[in-house]
């Protein structure tokens, strides 16, 4: 706080740190080593400063006096929005491209001795879910089965083929309960506001004092509509939660010249497969 002499330590390295420009730094060690009262009627009326300016020397010196602690992101906040103009807004934040969320899920169980385990999900493939019922879901796939003329197009109770899809190609499948599992879903979003529930996240803090907030959140199943909540990235696998939010965090410190971030605390669990009264021992 004080140096040898008596005087307050001017801590440039500190007050660069915290933003504050060299011209302005200089000028407060001067009024220092000057011996000159540094408050803020002083300021304006012997020095001539104009009343802003006085304010400002009068906070840098209160700062390195101790009288003002910035010690983590929040009193940093406060400091940036105090000493610089806003710039980041909802409206110049990242946006999101993801219009959709497919839905996944993996099959297991059907008998290997008949066409249809080509669907079984070896090598860990997942199959793209165009509904989902009460005991079926549907899926969108390229993969079809070799059947001999006038076979059965599937097992009842357990897969059915039901054609190709218009314009596509692709088979349409209904796959019954027992034989399927539906992946969870992750989708990684940013807000300037303070999520409420999160899987992970982190929180910027941009030149202006503006806190970015960048999380996952557990989507589940349901239809979600991801350009209405600004979706920057999504997944299916918990492993790959963090790395995803670190590349966009990093991307986001670039553009906004962001000075500072913390960790969020999550709140939310996430597995890979969704939980529901499907069999356990079907293939993952």
């Amino acid at each position: 706080m004080y140096n040898t002499y008596g005087q307050v330590y001017v801590d440039n390295a500190k007050l660069m740190n915290l933003q504050f420009n060299r011209a302005d730094i200089d000028n407060l060690n001067y009024l220092v080593n000057s011996g000159i009262h540094i408050n803020t009627n002083n300021l304006v009326y012997n020095m001539g400063y104009n009343y802003e300016y006085a304010r400002l020397m009068v906070y840098m010196y209160s700062i390195c006096c101790g009288k003002i602690e910035i010690d983590n992101i929040d009193s940093f906040s406060r400091h940036l929005k105090r000493i610089n103009k806003r710039v980041v807004t909802d409206s110049n934040i990242l946006v999101g491209d993801i219009k959709q969320i497919p839905r996944l899920a993996v099959v297991g169980r059907i008998p290997s001795d008949t066409p249809f385990a080509v669907y079984n999900s070896a090598n860990k493939r997942c199959f793209v879910v165009k509904e989902i019922g009460k005991d079926k879901i549907q899926i969108i796939t390229d993969v079809r089965p070799v059947l001999l003329y006038g076979a059965p197009k599937g097992i009842p109770g357990v897969i059915e083929l039901k054609g190709k899809l218009p314009n596509s190609g692709a088979e349409l499948v209904e796959v019954y309960k027992g034989y399927y599992r539906l992946l969870n879903r992750y989708a990684i979003l940013i807000s300037l506001k303070k999520p409420e529930s999160l899987i992970d996240g982190v929180v910027l803090l941009s030149l202006d004092g503006t806190k970015i907030y960048l999380y996952a959140i557990n989507i589940g199943i349901r239809v979600y509509n991801a350009t209405k909540n600004n979706v920057l990235k999504y997944g299916y696998t918990e492993h790959d939660i963090y790395k995803k939010i670190s590349d966009l965090a990093n991307e986001i410190t670039k553009g906004f010249n962001c000075v500072a971030f913390e960790r969020l605390e999550g709140n939310q669990e996430f597995t890979s497969i969704y939980h529901s009264n499907t069999d356990d021992s079907v293939y993952m």
